[in-house]
């Protein structure tokens, strides 16, 4: 699908990537929840991460964080920055590594298909659970780290902000 509107001051072209991106992320979200049929969780991971050791407790994190706040929790955001960076909201808008309720990713898919070329898909995640008066949860210390430097779209640097 192409891109309807330029958005954020943003080039035509980085508009059509930040479009795909966010097709992109809502197919990934769709083809898991037909192979996860089951689950209660989806856990969307880019390719280009490092786990660490404390991904094994993940499960148990978000079983306990339910039962405290069971209804107030839209999504979960499990990337960090290196130590030393001060970057809680981009940790907290990020998409490198997220955890969804199957119950409301579907809901999200549609949501990113309407609205596709109005923002990034992390932006579009933001909206969305603000729109549903629901928080995104961050786990600290998060226990994945994004390893990329290199961007699939020319001209964006992550140097510094990657180990």
């Amino acid at each position: 699908r192409r891109p309807r509107k330029l958005t954020h001051g943003d080039s035509k072209e980085r508009v059509a990537w930040r479009s795909k991106e966010a097709l992109d992320y809502a197919e990934v979200l769709e083809r898991c929840a037909r192979e996860a049929v089951n689950a209660e969780y989806l856990l969307v991971v880019q390719d280009d991460v490092l786990f660490s050791p404390d991904i094994a407790q993940l499960w148990g994190w978000l079983s306990e964080v339910l039962e405290v706040s069971k209804k107030t929790w839209c999504t979960a955001s499990l990337f960090d920055f290196a130590p030393g960076h001060d970057l809680d909201v981009i940790q907290h808008s990020n998409m490198v590594a997220r955890v969804w309720r199957t119950a409301d990713h579907l809901e999200f898919v549609s949501f990113v298909r309407r609205r596709f070329d109005l923002s990034p898909i992390d932006w579009l995640a933001d909206e969305f659970c603000r729109a549903r008066n629901k928080n995104t949860l961050v786990w600290k210390p998060n226990p994945i780290r994004h390893r990329g430097k290199i961007s699939s779209f020319a001209g964006n640097s992550r140097e510094g902000l990657v180990n």
